[in-house]
């Protein structure tokens, strides 16, 4: 606290809002929700949101995740932990004829945005 006496005004300094948050070199924020893809029910460190999105996918309204993740990155985070939950969600499958059998391939994890593609190449086989 300051005291001008000359002017009879008293200035008392208080931290702000203009004072960022001092980051310390060990801190790390976790963040747990619903994302469009990626790992489920697994910590997954990432480093900033491009990263976020490599794993989990970009913004997505239906989840407040994502939005937190960026604001998170974009106002100085340096390090986050993301676990993904799904509400009963299946991964994406896709079945392949294999003679009189059928080959199943199924997606890591659940989601919406899981897309499983598969190419069979016949060439030279015989259809026995």
């Amino acid at each position: 606290m300051r005291d001008i006496a000359h002017t009879g005004i008293t200035v008392t300094e208080a931290v702000g809002a203009d004072v960022p948050i001092v980051r310390l070199p060990t801190a790390t924020t976790g963040f747990v929700g619903r994302a469009l893809r990626g790992p489920v029910n697994r910590p997954v460190r990432v480093r900033d949101f491009a990263e976020y999105q490599q794993v989990f996918g970009g913004l997505w309204q239906p989840s407040m995740l994502s939005y937190a993740v960026e604001q998170y990155f974009d106002n100085g985070g340096r390090e986050a932990v993301i676990v993904r939950v799904v509400n009963g969600g299946a991964p994406a499958t896709i079945s392949l004829p294999c003679g009189d059998e059928k080959l199943v391939l199924e997606a890591l994890s659940p989601g919406t945005r899981e897309i499983l593609r598969a190419s069979v190449d016949y060439d030279n086989i015989a259809p026995s």
